[in-house]
């Protein structure tokens, strides 16, 4: 053992000496290029510690370095083993499936459905690619030579940070000097390198400058180099819609799905533009694949501008998924849900039927999609109480979760707009509580969902002193109003006064009287309600008068200050005497000087009050005769279906009578 190690130090001290001399240099090279000299160390003395073959390996790499400093060798790898490897060539026909993509990105599936995407996306990669153009691109032997890469393998090319810049910068530099073509090939060339451009305006003036030139593939294959590249270009993007938008009418299919595509990933599109898209679609929905309709959905959902109704499309996807239900994965149809409950789309059958298949697929979704799942059917006011005791079962027992505080919000603005508490409601909204103290960061960072999340948990008459103190601290106000959209005044008006009616004894931080000079809808004129009721509420208001005797027996607002935020019609009020009878509705300094009197807050209730097929009010509805009748009122529900069955004014005339009566007996 000790010979060896005498041997290995002679080795190493004679390889230091003798590092200038030719012949020396010429001998070391051939031996490194024949063996693998770590693999050489370890057989010749494979007794020696390991820190020696390390020291040894470190000897022979500056050897190496200070070697390519005067020898220039051919490199190993010749420009066409480098990018064949990087674009394979394989044939592939028309209409074929691409190999391989069963991995591709959700919202990236149904680019498996045509052979035109091999032109139009990053999938060109799939294609028979000859790799021509790129030689006038970039010399690569030249590049290795100049990085000192002389043993450079085909893993190296995707792994070597400094070869990686190298070519980075030689297509900045010459990107200006190509044709459109090269250029096309040179952006998928830095995607296949998986290559992050630090100077990415340079690409997008270029892409910019070149827009009006490209074909129409072309456009589309770089507006998807964008996104994969993980720098979007809005203003490419933008420019690219104002050029599609001229020729819509002569594009495929295809290519139409990939714009809807493109306006999932960038939001920010056009509303009329969509809508023309949608009109296309209408025209051929019976001829899209499934994953063209998830991305059809998905693109609905993402758009940010008005989208008009197009009810022959959305029946028809929504027709086609209860063909295919039970291919359909618990992600499509989470997309389809979101897609119809944006729009307030009613497809009755769909909706019975995906209701119960969500539940059977629960377990097997991530947490985002519950959230998306339950703030949907909230919106449509479906509640499905197996399905919310599944949700609430499994977001209380998961040990770790990854929830974003908008998530939060909408799982808790799910059940709150439902008016439900599922048998754990306990340990469910204080779990929901711990991770929104888990995330103070977020809640910084996002103050109007946090806000809201808050205000869903009032729904509930949930309150929970800890986070009070947070939303109503001085420096958290200053954040939400800078970082909230408009109106975030009335939401916090809202949670204040929700705090002072139900939980009065809240001696934390509150929110200061007048902080905000907000003109409620209580002070708005009778005759400006009276142009925008509805007949119910205009035939009632009529008919009290005449009961009561006169207007001054009637007062018309809004009685709560906040009700503005969860109700767009104004309220009834009267007063009533000892005996039951009318009197005039005055103030309440005046009225509390007086004798005692009743007051009743009158209130029409219509079907979009209640949870669909139930009498069950939804949540902004319950909190709100919960907090009249907490404030002194005797809060008298008048269905305007039951209104409206009553045919003749004397029979309306009758059940208004039994209707007050009953509310002070």
């Amino acid at each position: 053992m000790v010979d060896e190690w005498r041997i290995l130090i002679m080795f190493l001290s004679i390889t230091r000496k003798l590092i200038h001399s030719h012949f020396w240099k010429t001998r070391l090279d051939h031996y490194l290029k024949t063996f693998s000299y770590t693999h050489k160390l370890a057989t010749l003395f494979p007794g020696i510690p390991s820190t020696v073959k390390s020291n040894f390996t470190n000897d022979v790499s500056k050897i190496k370095k200070k070697k390519c400093r005067h020898i220039v060798h051919r490199p190993n790898v010749s420009t066409r083993q480098v990018l064949n490897t990087i674009f394979p060539e394989c044939e592939i026909s028309s209409g074929q499936s691409l190999s391989g993509r069963d991995t591709l990105n959700m919202r990236r599936k149904f680019l498996i459905d045509s052979s035109l995407y091999l032109t139009t996306s990053m999938e060109i990669v799939e294609q028979n690619y000859t790799c021509e153009s790129f030689s006038l691109i970039i010399d690569f032997g030249r590049l290795m030579a100049h990085i000192g890469l002389q043993e450079m393998t085909i893993e190296d090319v995707f792994t070597d940070k400094k070869f990686q810049r190298t070519v980075s910068s030689a297509v900045l530099e010459q990107c200006a000097s190509m044709s459109d073509v090269v250029f096309v090939d040179a952006l998928l060339l830095l995607y296949r390198l998986k290559i992050t451009i630090q100077n990415s305006h340079v690409l997008e003036s270029q892409c910019l400058h070149r827009l009006e030139s490209l074909s129409l593939n072309q456009t589309l294959l770089i507006a998807d180099w964008w996104i994969l590249s993980g720098c979007k270009s809005q203003k490419y993007h933008q420019k690219m819609l104002e050029i599609v938008r001229n020729s819509l009418n002569q594009l495929s299919i295809d290519h139409i799905l990939q714009l809807c595509y493109f306006v999932s990933m960038y939001q920010n599109v056009p509303g009329s533009f969509f809508n023309q898209i949608l009109r296309r679609l209408n025209e051929q929905v019976e001829n899209l694949s499934w994953s063209g309709i998830v991305n059809v959905c998905s693109a609905i959902i993402k758009c940010k501008e008005k989208i008009e109704h197009n009810d022959r499309l959305l029946y028809l996807i929504g027709d086609h998924a209860l063909q295919n239900m039970q291919d359909i994965s618990g992600h499509e149809l989470t997309i389809i849900l979101r897609s119809f409950s944006r729009l307030y789309f009613f497809h009755n059958k769909f909706l019975e039927i995906a209701v119960l298949h969500l539940t059977e697929k629960l377990n097997d979704m991530t947490m985002e999609m519950l959230a998306h799942n339950v703030f949907a059917l909230s919106r449509y006011r479906v509640l499905h109480q197996p399905l919310m005791d599944m949700v609430a079962k499994i977001v209380t027992e998961e040990p770790a979760m990854n929830l974003r505080i908008k998530s939060i919000w909408m799982l808790l603005r799910g059940f709150a707009r439902l008016n439900y508490e599922p048998p754990n409601a306990n340990a469910f909204f204080e779990k929901c509580v711990d991770l929104m103290h888990q995330r103070k960061q977020q809640c910084k960072q996002y103050p109007f969902q946090f806000l809201r999340a808050l205000i869903s948990l009032a729904y509930l008459n949930r309150y929970y002193n800890s986070l009070l103190d947070v939303v109503f601290h001085p420096e958290f106000l200053q954040r939400c109003i800078k970082l909230s959209p408009s109106g975030v005044e009335k939401h916090l008006q809202l949670l204040s006064t929700c705090v002072e009616i139900d939980n009065p004894d809240f001696n934390g931080q509150k929110l200061r009287k007048n902080y905000f000079n907000v003109h409620h809808a209580g002070s708005l004129q009778v005759s400006s309600f009276m142009r925008d009721f509805k007949t119910e509420v205009n035939e009632i208001t009529e008919m009290l008068q005449s009961l009561a005797g006169g207007l001054e027996y009637i007062k018309l607002h809004c009685i709560l200050n906040h009700s503005g935020y969860f109700s767009t019609v104004a309220d009834i009020e009267m007063h009533l005497g000892e005996n039951g009878k009318p009197i005039p509705v005055v103030d309440e300094e005046v009225s509390s000087a007086s004798k005692p009197v009743t007051k009743l807050a009158v209130i029409v209730i219509s079907q979009s009050h209640h949870l669909q097929d139930s009498d069950r009010l939804h949540g902004a509805q319950a909190m709100k005769v919960r907090h009249l009748r907490k404030l002194g009122y005797n809060v008298v529900q008048i269905p305007s279906s039951e209104w409206n069955a009553k045919l003749s004014n004397n029979d309306k005339r009758i059940y208004l009578t039994s209707k007050l009566s009953l509310s002070v007996d």
